[in-house]
């Protein structure tokens, strides 16, 4: 008889019983046997397999004793079962909850957005031995990010990504709300201004609203943090229309004008229309603007105040505002500059003095050659070159003071070089260009030639410092000097004024100071003297001032060019080189593709004169 096979035995039981029946060869009678199958107990605690059932989508992983399940976003529930070792006792915990399978499946409930973790805990069959395993169900994050809703006043849509609305020039601000899909975020921005967008609420507020239009930027992303969506609110704040001048600060209502009482000068702060701006004449014309503040003169004075509309098309009529002089003074044949904050004397070509001539009520002042205020100039200046500066200071009846600048122009003739042709290319433009501007900075010698490729003296690079800072020379004669050496007639006025003004100083040979005005000037000495006149003629300070406030921003800017002799520019000088290239005062020369400084090597006029127009004249 053939044996008879009983099929897989049960994993979960060691005995498994059977009932063998045994029939007669003519089937008319048969006898029962009970058949006992018993196992061998293991010791093994083990979970062999983990099965998923639901939800349709969901994914399942292993790495050790971890196992790792995915639901879709949808789901709320993972349904699994599990295979552990012969014989093996299998407790299932949700946190404090003990979970029985039905059917061999067990199902995990209620599940948000917070990873839950199963414990599983294996015993084996006699109990020695356990082994915990951890199930943990993420649901996957959403990738919704869908503008459900757009609410605000007056907003409308254009497009499914568009929207606009329009406020009044009266309201700087703009609040709307956004309904968005559950999980995603939002943000809101235009330029660098980010708006913040409230989760709880969905309330946007866009503030600093400029007149006229503007596009804000509304990106929302989803709970996935890759998938965005993105739209658009279009902002238009009407522009005023009204074009009225309401009130002027400190003066008084005069029929249909103002007037004012002033002492030294009076600064038109007017109250007008929103978003309106304004411009003052000299003349009822309306053909000379001129500054809001305007100086108080030995007379009455007179101005036209125009205001014009936000929408820049409205203009009101001129406003006639008196200012009466209380103390004041005025420099004949000047005119005030707002950008100088001082006077500016045009005289007429080539002069080699000018006496400025100043009317005073109830005021005193006097005039200095240094804007330090220790050298008194007197009214009559000498004039070496084509712009002179010099200081008045004046002294107002009510004990107040004030300094303005003094820039006196006297245009210099151009010279025609005869070596001309031994400029070279790089340079001509420069010195074409600074020879025509009527500075008179860098003229030639006696003999019309500009001696290009010449290297230029410190006795030189004096006078060229001197004039550059609109110096009267003539003023510092008496300023003794301290140097051992004797130093050229000719040049010496130019070098007590630049000693005198920081610009320039000695060497030290051995204790001993000299100016040694015969040697050839650096390019690394040129770049200090340079600076020195740039900084403390046009920010009141030193250029090492200068470097060590800005230091940051100048080395960062300066290791960009990474000139290949950067090395022997030496310490003392290398704040100046870097204030000079970065400047575009000041760059290297080029040689088989490599940038060099060279910022020991003597500089040429040529070179000079590229460095003065790159300061004076290039746009």
């Amino acid at each position: 008889m053939p044996p008879a096979v009983v099929g897989e035995l049960s994993t979960g039981n060691l005995s498994n019983y059977y009932i063998v029946q045994v029939y007669s060869f003519d089937q008319l009678s048969y006898k029962l046997y009970k058949l006992t199958i018993t196992k061998d107990k293991s010791s093994s605690a083990a979970l062999n397999r983990l099965t998923r059932y639901s939800p349709t989508g969901s994914t399942l992983t292993q790495d050790g004793n971890y196992w790792y399940a995915g639901i879709p976003e949808s789901a709320s529930s993972f349904v699994f079962g599990l295979t552990a070792g012969p014989g093996c006792v299998v407790t299932v915990m949700d946190g404090d909850t003990r979970l029985n399978a039905v059917m061999q499946r067990y199902t995990v409930s209620n599940i948000g957005i917070d990873q839950r973790e199963i414990t599983i805990t294996v015993t084996s069959p006699t109990g020695d031995e356990s082994e915990i395993y951890r199930l943990f169900i993420q649901k996957e994050k959403r990738h919704d990010c869908e503008l459900l809703d757009i609410q605000g006043d007056g907003l409308n849509t254009v497009s499914d990504t568009e929207f606009e609305t329009t406020i009044p020039f009266t309201q700087d601000s703009y609040t709307f709300t956004m309904q968005i899909s559950e999980g995603a975020s939002a943000v809101v921005w235009s330029g660098t201004s980010v708006f913040a967008y409230n989760s709880e609420t969905g309330e946007v507020v866009i503030d600093e609203i400029q007149a006229g239009k503007a596009v804000y930027n509304i990106l929302i992303t989803a709970e996935d943090g890759t998938t965005t969506n993105a739209f658009t609110l279009t902002i238009d704040r009407v522009l005023n229309d009204q074009a009225e001048l309401i009130s002027i600060e400190g003066a008084n209502k005069d029929g249909d004008g103002y007037t004012v009482e002033a002492t030294g000068s009076f600064t038109i702060r007017p109250e007008i229309s929103a978003g309106a701006s304004f411009k003052v004449y000299s003349d009822a014309a309306l053909k000379n603007e001129i500054s809001a503040t305007v100086p108080v003169t030995v007379s009455d004075q007179v101005v036209y105040i125009v205001v014009t509309a936000q929408n820049g098309v409205n203009k009101s009529a001129a406003y006639k505002l008196t200012i009466k002089s209380r103390s004041g003074f005025e420099i004949e044949g000047a005119v005030f500059s707002s950008e100088l904050g001082g006077y500016e004397v045009n005289i007429g070509d080539n002069k080699s003095s000018h006496t400025l001539k100043v009317n005073t009520k109830n005021a005193e002042y006097k005039i200095y050659a240094d804007s330090a205020m220790e050298f008194e100039a007197g009214n009559t200046i000498t004039l070496n070159q084509g712009e002179t500066r010099v200081y008045i200071h004046v002294t107002y009846s009510d004990k107040t003071e004030a300094t303005y600048p003094v820039i006196i122009w006297s245009k210099r003739s151009t010279v025609k070089y005869k070596d001309a042709g031994d400029i070279a290319g790089w340079a001509k433009g420069a010195v074409d260009a600074l020879n025509e501007s009527g500075y008179g900075l860098l003229v030639g010698d006696e003999n019309s030639n500009f001696n290009p490729k010449a290297s230029m003296t410190r006795y030189e690079i004096a006078v060229v410092a001197a004039k550059l800072m609109g110096a009267d020379v003539s003023k510092f004669a008496n300023v003794r000097l301290n140097f051992s050496d004797t130093i050229a007639g000719w040049a010496q006025n130019y070098v007590k004024a630049v000693y005198t003004l920081g610009i320039m100083s000695g060497n030290d040979n051995g204790g001993k100071i000299t100016f040694d005005g015969q040697n050839p000037t650096q390019r690394q000495q040129f770049a200090r003297i340079f600076m020195e006149v740039i900084c403390t003629g046009g920010m009141g300070m030193s250029a090492s001032e200068y470097y060590e406030q800005n230091k940051a921003a100048v080395d960062t800017a300066y290791g960009e060019y990474a000139f290949e002799d950067e090395s022997t520019v030496q310490t003392w000088a290398k704040p100046y080189v870097k204030l000079m290239v970065i400047s575009g005062f000041m760059s290297g020369s080029l040689n088989n593709g490599k940038y060099y400084i060279e910022g020991q090597k003597s500089i040429v006029r040529q070179e000079v004169a590229v460095i003065l127009n790159n300061a004076l004249l290039a746009e």
